[in-house]
């Protein structure tokens, strides 16, 4: 069908053969590779769609027509970032001598800014700048947006909310507001405002402890105590003056701090969902796409 039908056509392949969640995305893998098809122009609907939900059968016409233009806008960025990583560096390594000093250290030595990282924000910079001007230039790009915008404004009853499709969203999401960790612990920062602590409570309240040691069973012959934890993890994050916290140039802090204040990060209200930082009032903060796995949000108070 798909080698016979004219190049606007786009095909759903309505089958009772997968379910109506993610075994359709499945199987439009696996039929793209295996017929070498293009993966725009057809889509795998689950029969069950048209008895499960009113308005799964028609979201999933409407994410066939997108397709084509979502493909193309990706197919438009990647031309667009194609070689401009290579006119950055270029134009990085054009920067003299004088510039490129101050812009290495400047306050990178009172705060702890690593150079590499800061030669890496002034590539990033270049690069957005080269791609956002050759987005804006492709005709194709301003057309398939515009499809899109267009089918995005018909309305379906609800939005889809699949696990996958959550989790897939939140880990794009999470990169702009969480490093890696693995990355982060390898640098041996020092503490620093913002930082998240994690831990888990013990089972046994301390006010439970002399009661123990006089005949609990988890006390053993030397008379230590051995606690069992909850299971849960719970989390702190370090609210400091971040000059108080500074690691200054001779490897010390400006002053004699030894404590800090922790406040406890803690789940939002039932059935709010953290999507974006910030707070509706002053004494709280939100985190979203805490969690990597799930995507959830924190806030602290």
């Amino acid at each position: 069908m798909l080698r016979d039908a004219p190049e606007n056509w786009r095909i759903g392949l309505l089958t009772h053969t997968v379910s109506p969640d993610d075994a359709e995305v499945e199987a439009w893998k696996t039929l793209s590779q295996q017929f070498e098809a293009d993966s725009s122009r057809f889509l795998v609907i689950a029969k069950g769609r048209l008895s499960v939900s009113a308005d799964g059968f028609p979201r999933m016409l409407k994410l066939t027509l997108l397709a084509p233009a979502l493909e193309r806008l990706q197919g438009g960025l990647a031309e667009a970032v194609n070689g401009t990583w290579a006119e950055a560096i270029d134009k990085v390594g054009r920067i003299d001598p004088y510039t490129l000093e101050a812009a290495l250290n400047g306050d990178r030595l009172t705060d702890g800014t690593w150079g590499p990282e800061t030669l890496l924000r002034i590539a990033t910079a270049f690069t957005q700048d080269f791609v956002r001007a050759k987005l804006r230039a492709d005709r194709t790009v301003h057309v398939s947006s515009e499809l899109v915008t267009s089918l995005s404004r018909v309305k379906m009853p609800s939005a889809s909310n699949s696990d996958r499709v959550r989790q897939e969203l939140a880990e794009i999401e999470r990169l702009e507001y969480f490093e890696s960790a693995d990355h982060l612990t390898e640098l041996h920062f020092p503490l620093e405002v913002g930082d998240v602590f994690a831990f888990q409570k013990f089972a046994d309240k301390p006010h439970k402890f002399e009661q123990q040691r006089n005949g609990d069973p988890a006390v053993s012959e030397s008379g230590s105590l051995s606690l069992r934890r909850s299971g849960e993890e719970h989390y702190l994050i370090l609210l400091a003056q971040p000059c108080d916290l500074a690691v200054r140039a001779d490897g010390k802090r400006g002053n004699d701090l030894e404590f800090v204040r922790l406040a406890p990060l803690k789940s939002p209200a039932k059935g709010r969902i953290i999507t974006h930082p910030g707070g509706g009032v002053a004494t709280s903060f939100d985190l979203p796409f805490f969690f990597e796995e799930s995507g959830a949000g924190l806030r602290s108070s």
